[in-house]
């Protein structure tokens, strides 16, 4: 597996370190006989450790069910609603129906045809563009063989579920860190086996050129950037940069550049006392004026109000 350049690794380690991310377990069942799983839609990215027994994952769009085994780590970034099920005709309950009757049930711990789960969710600041979640899959699946193929996942993997089983002190917080860095390092495997000439965001960080550009704005984003200054750093004609930026991306590159530096700002409110004009020239605005104006039509509410909503 080839590991993803600096370039890519310091971009991301950025964009994450500006989505603020939040974890929480929502279940770690124990199933046994004919059951089936209803997950609703939700804003969260949500994640299944199977740790003992198999289960089938279905989504909406996916045709095939995705058999699971134990060891199996299943992330899906956008949960558009999913099953879990024992097979893949079992019919279905809402999930948390599911875990009561089970919880009710107290099985024997003789049963042979149990599977045990780990479940839980993911949810990041709400900010105007999140471009980790934008190259994400649908699904990301990890078979357990490719988990005990990555020393560092295994051993994440192998304290969570040690301290999911342990109800000592301190369990939760542990558990709680350790689910934020699983999350890295699902995404960190999952980008290992991604080919060359790969569009969108990702594509992006890849190109030579147009990664680069990308790298500087997240760099230095308070420098006086246009297009042409852009596309002179990384030795292209401006037409073409705008274009390729655009192809690639999505969006042009200065309005990117617009996206990211409120997005900065957004966490700089937030986590500082700075005065606006700080945050302004941290940001590259040289005026309070010009940088409300800019946060106001982004994310619909000044700064001052943005911040005392979110402090």
């Amino acid at each position: 597996m080839k590991k993803p350049s600096q370039k890519i690794i310091d971009v991301l380690s950025n964009v994450l370190s500006i989505y603020k991310m939040g974890n929480s377990v929502i279940c770690n069942p124990t199933l046994s006989g004919t059951w089936g799983m209803n997950f609703e839609p939700d804003s969260k990215a949500m994640f299944h450790l199977i740790q003992r027994g198999s289960c089938v994952l279905k989504t909406k769009t996916i045709k095939k069910p995705i058999q699971l085994m134990q060891g199996d780590i299943v992330l899906i970034p956008r949960c558009n609603g999913h099953i879990l099920a024992d097979n893949m005709d079992s019919k279905t309950e809402p999930f948390k129906k599911v875990i009561k009757r089970y919880k009710e049930l107290h099985l024997n711990s003789s049963l042979i045809n149990k599977t045990s789960l780990l479940c839980g969710v993911y949810s990041f600041r709400n900010y105007s563009y999140n471009p980790i979640l934008s190259i994400l899959p649908e699904v990301i699946h990890i078979p357990s063989n490719d988990v005990q193929n990555n020393m560092q996942l295994q051993a994440l993997i192998q304290l969570i579920s040690l301290e999911s089983k342990n109800n000592e002190i301190g369990s939760e917080i542990v558990i709680s860190k350790l689910i934020d860095a699983m999350f890295i390092y699902i995404v960190r495997a999952w980008l290992q086996k991604q080919p060359k000439g790969t569009t969108g965001w990702l594509g992006a960080l890849k190109d030579e050129r147009i990664g680069l550009a990308i790298g500087l704005i997240h760099k230095k984003p308070s420098n006086k950037w246009t297009v042409g200054l852009l596309a002179k750093e990384v030795h292209m004609s401006r037409a073409s940069f705008a274009q390729k930026f655009n192809d690639l991306v999505g969006i042009p590159p200065l309005t990117y550049l617009t996206k990211w530096r409120m997005d900065l700002s957004s966490k700089l409110l937030t986590d500082s006392k700075h005065k606006l004009i700080i945050v302004a020239s941290e940001v590259g605005y040289e005026s309070e004026n010009s940088f409300s104006k800019a946060f106001k039509k982004i994310k619909g509410i000044s700064p001052g109000e943005y911040r005392n909503k979110h402090s």
